[in-house]
């Protein structure tokens, strides 16, 4: 067997925390026991090579421990012979020679008190001495959220009906989602009961347990994501105990929580914010956060209360409680990966919080009006485009219909079969044939019976003479549909509208996607004019923005950066409020990757937050904005933009994207993403 040690010895330095392996530390040898098995050692050569070390090290060096010795490493070896010809002492070896080039050193050095293995991915998992017992889907519990957890794994996303034909909705998000934030929950359960478990065990119990539910299937994909965010969260509430069991309460003059917790893991339904709220009540207290900081009752109800919000952006929590109701609280926002989505809004609730920001700030009540009746203008003004954006539909509709009356049977055979769309070449990854977009998905969200529907088109204004919704064929409800869409009568309803300040009715976002599909198909393409729609309302944005940073905020600073500013700590979970007044109450659960405040801080290359805000700085028009277009139009169709967000050293760390998410002819969806540099360095610990 070929063995390459430097490789094994570089890679142990990177998992132990100082940096300096330790043959004589348990943990390090347990770290070294998985890279060995890593590098497909059998168990047998595992337990030599740990053997010698433990019997033989003092006499005679193992092949890991020469190497180490000359590179300046100490193997806890009395015998070690170093490069230098320095005999070994037993003690921790001298820190190898650092740059001295400081502009280097700043962009590859980890800050002072920031602990890379502390965030390193570890299949292995070690049980905390304070975790009597972690609370899973198949125990009984008057505090547990175990009933909607096991509902929803069984039915699936969605909204359902219990069998007392109560109404049940998931917790927003989507079915993998679902999956991920239950299931990594039952994953600290397991583990709980046995650390030792590899993945590959943990997921062929949950398989065992779950594998017939509909919840479980759907996201089975995301398995492996899952189980790594269980170990995460496992560790850090073991981590978060032993903190605590050796931390003293001043008030009470005792450990701040027991060796005897009882670990529950919940969901993020309104059921499983009724538990945690019912168990915080009846719990003695106090509650702690993972650091060790007290939270008062009343306002840790009020952050469970707000879960998915603003305060609280967490999708699951972890509540530990001893036997004298003394605990520990843990909230997380649960993610695929630091790539994915961490934030969603639009251009109008963006608006409104502006003013809502504005009313906070310390300024007179007369430059408080101003600004705000500026910033009513401004969604008046987008208002009013996204209102045209709808009406780009008008005449095509009408046209539709005028074909479709001609020739009802092959115009819905074309819908049904996507004749006419583009498709994906024998290049393309997809399956060759397959259609890019599909107007035969979106004919069920046309001819689908719905009270909306029967009100709005299926009925005797739209639907042939003596025909119903319910006896309607597929074809008249379309043509019904299109004809609604262009008359005359709903556009005047909806000028109607308008004037009292109420909201037009439109065609759903679904509806939109098959009409712009349907125009497509039929030789009507729509994507100039809906691109010119588009760009206005980038243009009345970057107005806006402008005029905002022609007064200044109270600390001197341009108002619509300070605004923007407040926005990105918002998105990105660095702001003072809610969670985030209480170090280790929150941190982001992405697979593998564990985030916190101080991980963010970090990675985002913020040193102090004083400095970080006075050179922070955001896209301006034509200054770090990417103007994003519709493939293959030769930049003329325009589909929204990326505003770049850059930390006090002007490096790129995080963008806002702003496009249309339920088809071209619906209003601009604003997420917020890390850059992939940004990404890279929570896994990795490096800052870009």
């Amino acid at each position: 067997m070929k063995n390459n040690w430097n490789k094994i010895l570089n890679e142990l330095s990177y998992r132990v925390s100082s940096g300096t392996p330790d043959l004589t530390n348990e943990q390090h040898l347990i770290k070294l026991w998985d890279i060995l098995k890593e590098h497909d050692w059998s168990v047998d050569a595992r337990v030599e090579l740990l053997k010698r070390i433990d019997e033989q090290g003092k006499e005679r060096s193992c092949p890991i421990c020469e190497t180490m010795c000359k590179q300046g490493f100490n193997p806890g070896r009395d015998n070690c012979i170093a490069a230098s010809g320095a005999k070994g002492t037993g003690k921790p070896a001298q820190d190898k020679e650092v740059s001295t080039d400081k502009e280097k050193e700043d962009d590859t050095t980890t800050d002072s008190d920031f602990n890379e293995d502390d965030y390193i991915y570890d299949e292995t998992s070690t049980n905390s001495e304070g975790i009597e017992e972690a609370v899973d889907l198949q125990t009984e519990d008057e505090f547990s959220d175990n009933k909607i957890k096991l509902f929803l794994l069984k039915h699936g996303y969605g909204t359902h009906e219990d069998k007392d034909g109560n109404e049940i909705k998931a917790a927003p998000g989507n079915k993998t989602s679902l999956f991920n934030e239950i299931i990594s929950g039952e994953v600290v359960s397991i583990i709980q009961e046995n650390p030792d478990l590899t993945d590959k065990e943990i997921a062929a119990i949950l398989e065992e347990r779950y594998g017939d539910l509909k919840g479980f299937k759907d996201g089975k994909k995301k398995l492996a994501i899952s189980i790594a965010a269980g170990r995460n969260k496992h560790k850090q509430m073991n981590d978060g105990v032993d903190l605590l069991n050796e931390q003293i309460d001043p008030d009470t003059g005792k450990e701040k929580i027991g060796k005897d917790v009882k670990v529950r893991t919940f969901y993020g339904h309104k059921d499983s914010i009724a538990k945690m709220v019912d168990l915080v009540k009846k719990s003695k207290g106090p509650f702690y956060t993972s650091e060790g900081v007290k939270i008062e009752k009343e306002d840790l109800i009020k952050l469970i209360e707000a879960s998915g919000g603003g305060d609280n952006p967490s999708d699951t929590a972890m509540i530990g409680v001893d036997s004298e109701g003394r605990g520990i609280v843990m909230f997380h926002s649960d993610k695929d990966d630091m790539t994915a989505i961490q934030a969603n809004s639009t251009v109008m609730k963006q608006i409104n919080t502006m003013i809502e920001d504005i009313d906070k700030m310390d300024i007179s009540d007369e430059e408080k009006q101003k600004i705000k009746i500026d910033l009513e203008e401004t969604k008046k003004k987008i208002k009013a485009n996204e209102r045209e954006l709808k009406q780009v539909v008008v005449e095509p509709a009408n046209k539709l219909s005028d074909k479709l009356s001609k020739d009802p049977e092959t115009f819905l055979q074309n819908i049904k079969t996507d004749a006419g769309l583009p498709r994906y070449s024998q290049d393309s990854e997809q399956k060759p044939g397959e259609v890019k977009t599909s107007v035969s998905s979106k004919l069920i969200h046309v001819t689908k019976v719905t009270s909306d529907a029967k009100k709005r088109y299926l009925n005797d204004k739209y639907l042939p003479e003596g025909v119903t919704a319910e006896t309607a064929s597929e074809a008249d409800k379309v043509k019904a549909f299109l004809d609604w869409v262009g008359h005359p009568d709903r556009i005047k309803e909806n000028e109607e509208r308008i004037k009292r300040g109420e909201d037009p009715i439109e065609p759903t976002g679904k509806q939109m996607q098959f009409l712009q599909r349907l125009a497509r198909q039929n030789d009507m393409p729509l994507d100039e004019q809906i691109g010119e729609v588009k760009e206005r309302n980038i243009k009345i944005q970057h107005e806006a923005f402008d005029k905002l940073n022609e007064r200044e905020a109270p600390d001197g600073t341009p108002l619509g950066t300070h605004i923007e500013f407040e926005n990105f700590m918002k998105q990105f979970h660095l702001g003072e409020e809610g969670v985030h007044k209480y170090p280790g109450l929150f941190s982001i659960s992405a697979g593998e990757t564990m985030v916190d405040r101080k991980k963010l801080q970090h990675c985002l290359g913020i040193k102090d937050m004083k400095g970080f805000k006075e050179r922070f700085s955001v896209s301006k028009p034509g200054e770090g904005e990417r103007i994003t277009y519709k493939a293959g139009s030769d930049k003329t169709v325009i589909t929204g933009r990326d505003i770049f967000y850059y930390n006090d050293e002007g490096k790129k760390i995080a963008k806002q994207t702003q496009r249309s998410k339920q088809g071209p002819i619906s209003k601009l969806a604003t997420t917020y993403q890390y850059d992939k540099a940004t990404s890279d360095c929570f896994k990795t610990g490096t800052k870009p």
